[in-house]
């Protein structure tokens, strides 16, 4: 014999499933969160290697697996440290991005391919103006070594043609160096000051690294990146 709902107990009913539903649609769209979908270095020099991490969170409720990447640009490496991502992990694809064929506007990406547990395609972006320096920013030097000799250094960034410009540190790769910004206004005729210092703890090697830093020229202007490779040798 059939047994009929009356309509409250149904449309209970139809509520919870209908929940359910758009619950797991939600979880299953938030399986993977990308901090950051792009990456912009900005202006840089010719023939440097350049780095940045970018960071893919396990934000579902299962574990991940990374099946490939793919990077079409003979100018790029990606690596990551492991398969499979548990609950609540965060995994870093650290890029490397090679300079020495390019001059001018760079647009490039990569290709992250998971299962979550269905397959799911991520497609990160990096961008870069190689060689050219926009309005007379450019860094004096544009890139930094030290020896173990050297202790400190100092980057300045002319300001050629405008009232006032003013800097800020955008982004730092990594901690083998410190970075302070010595001047961060410059009025027209004078220099952005920033300097640098290899982290004292440092063990014997080579050490390639980068930082980016933003030029604001006016509030209706769109700030100016540069990105400073710093190479620290140690013996």
């Amino acid at each position: 014999m059939y047994k009929f709902l009356n309509n409250s107990k149904f449309r209970l009913l139809f509520a919870i499933g209908f929940t359910l539903t758009i619950t797991n649609q939600q979880l299953s769209a938030k399986a993977v969160t990308v901090v950051e979908e792009f990456f912009d270095f900005g202006h840089v020099g010719i023939e440097y290697k350049l780095f940045h991490k970018f960071k893919v969170i396990n934000t579902g409720l299962k574990r991940i697996k990374i099946d490939s990447i793919n990077v079409p640009c003979d100018c790029s490496t990606v690596r990551y440290e492991k398969e499979w991502m548990e609950r609540g992990d965060t995994l870093d694809f650290i890029l490397t991005f090679d300079t020495k064929d390019f001059y001018g506007p760079v647009n490039r990406k990569f290709k992250i391919y998971v299962s979550v547990p269905e397959k799911r395609t991520i497609s990160l972006i990096y961008l870069a103006n190689v060689g050219q320096w926009l309005n007379g920013l450019r860094p004096k030097p544009f890139s930094v070594f030290f020896l173990p000799t050297h202790e400190k250094k100092t980057i300045k960034i002319p300001n050629k043609f405008f009232d006032k410009i003013s800097l800020e540190l955008e982004r730092q790769y990594d901690n083998s160096f410190t970075v302070e910004v010595i001047k961060a206004e410059a009025e027209k005729g004078e220099m952005l000051e920033i300097s640098l210092s290899p982290n004292p703890e440092l063990g014997k090697g080579t050490y390639l690294s980068n930082f980016t830093v933003k030029v604001t020229i006016g509030e209706n202007e769109e700030p100016t990146l540069l990105t400073i490779p710093v190479k620290i040798a140690r013996f």
